[in-house]
């Protein structure tokens, strides 16, 4: 990406008043505050809050070599007053239990289709909307399984090295009974419906951003909001009905970020223990004709600093 240059933002920065903007930026000398006005056109550039870099956390801060912005998931280098974008936060979520509070009918043979989702205006294209979703297809081994019966093993969906964007992810349960359709047909429905909308609002928050449109009034947006209703409403049409159902929930960044913060033997002594010495620290239940509850495991790290892999056309 194209740096902006100190020369083309000095008479801005001058005109609107060197002490004001300072006090804006929350620095105290000129150089610094030239430092913020380009780290804050390129994190408008990478789409704000929105993007691959989240929310800006404070303000811009010396380094040995320049200067530095930090985000919520990296931040942005500025070195001779040229701005490169880092990225520096990894999640993992995997499936580790099933149990069948109730059955479906009798005796259950359960499938289901776990999916994570998360927005990001960089991968609101055809070639990059696969990194907005990531399922995998779950099969209960063994039949004629009764009430209480706990299926326990460890399935990775959301892989480590697969970037977020900067609102969270979406994680989705779709839960079946081995005769309610072809359960490939079913894995690969859901995974396109939701790798369509995501790509769908992801546009849309792009285009919004481009368009000058305040991150409050994005937020609020019926475009937003579609994103939630493709999680709970909006996919009905693909749970047939003898399905058992779906659920889903949001996790936002600051709670990744407080996973983050843990140490590996604070993440372990936090994680809570279920059935068949289940380890999780997430679930969702599942309830129609039958019921069941799906453990999962939700690990987040700060990595070393990382270029984004999608430029952003200045």
């Amino acid at each position: 990406m194209t740096a902006l240059s100190i020369r083309s933002l000095a008479p801005l920065v001058v005109s609107q008043g060197l002490q004001g903007q300072a006090n804006v930026h929350g620095v105290d000398s000129a150089r610094a505050l030239l430092a913020s006005v380009v780290a804050r056109e390129c994190h408008r550039k990478h789409y704000n809050e929105f993007g691959l870099l989240g929310a800006a956390s404070g303000p811009i801060a010396p380094t040995e070599y320049g200067y530095f912005l930090t985000t919520d998931l990296g931040g942005i280098e500025v070195r001779e007053f040229k701005a490169t974008p880092k990225v520096a936060f990894r999640i993992i979520v995997q499936f580790v239990g099933l149990e069948i509070v109730e059955t479906n009918e009798t005796y259950d043979e359960p499938y289901m289709v776990m999916s994570v989702v998360t927005l990001a205006p960089e991968f609101g294209d055809d070639e990059n909307a696969d990194k907005l979703v990531a399922s995998q297809f779950i099969k209960v081994p063994g039949e004629d399984h009764k009430r209480g019966y706990v299926f326990a093993d460890t399935r990775t969906v959301w892989k480590n090295g697969m970037l977020i964007g900067g609102t969270g992810i979406k994680v989705a349960i779709f839960a079946y009974e081995e005769d309610s359709g072809d359960p490939d047909k079913v894995a690969k429905e859901i995974e396109g419906y939701l790798r369509e909308k995501a790509k769908q609002i992801s546009q849309a928050i792009g285009n919004a951003l481009d368009a000058g449109t305040e991150s409050a009034g994005i937020l609020g947006s019926p475009e937003f909001q579609l994103f939630i209703e493709v999680l709970s409403f909006g996919i009905a049409s693909l749970v047939e009905d003898d399905a058992v159902g779906y659920s889903s929930c949001e996790i936002n960044v600051s709670d990744l970020k407080k996973l983050a913060a843990l140490s590996q033997e604070e993440f372990v002594a936090k994680l809570k223990t279920g059935p068949k010495g289940i380890k999780y620290n997430y679930t969702l239940d599942v309830k129609g004709d039958g019921a069941y509850r799906i453990y999962f495991r939700v690990s987040a790290a700060e990595v070393p600093y990382q270029d984004p892999p999608i430029p952003v056309t200045p």
